[in-house]
């Protein structure tokens, strides 16, 4: 019985340790892309250049070569169509821009 309990708390133990968040700096990441521009973009919606950092997203997707770049390239667009929806409650210009941005996520 003791050794039941004890292989119970030493799995419970475990399994708390495997479902930690590791610590991921996504900035780091946009700057280490292989996506040609990829660095620019996050730094254009904080200028608040919104329609220049969508036109840069749309001729990144056309660039798009790999599956790597494409995952790449999908969470970057995720990130900036955050960023702007955020800055869209107070700033017309960002909610534009991030409406072409889902327009353009979506196909249309």
């Amino acid at each position: 019985m003791r050794n039941v309990k004890t292989t119970l708390a030493v799995l419970a133990f475990v399994s708390v340790l495997g479902c930690r968040k590791a610590n991921v700096d996504t900035s780091a990441a946009a700057t280490q892309s292989t996506l040609p521009g990829a660095a620019e973009v996050m730094p254009a919606i904080e200028k608040k250049d919104y329609d220049g950092a969508v036109a840069l997203l749309m001729k990144m997707r056309e660039s798009v070569t790999s599956d790597e770049q494409n995952s790449e390239f999908v969470l970057l667009s995720r990130r900036a169509r955050d960023k702007l929806t955020e800055l869209g409650a107070a700033d017309e210009k960002a909610r534009e821009a991030a409406q072409a941005l889902r327009m353009m996520q979506s196909g249309r």
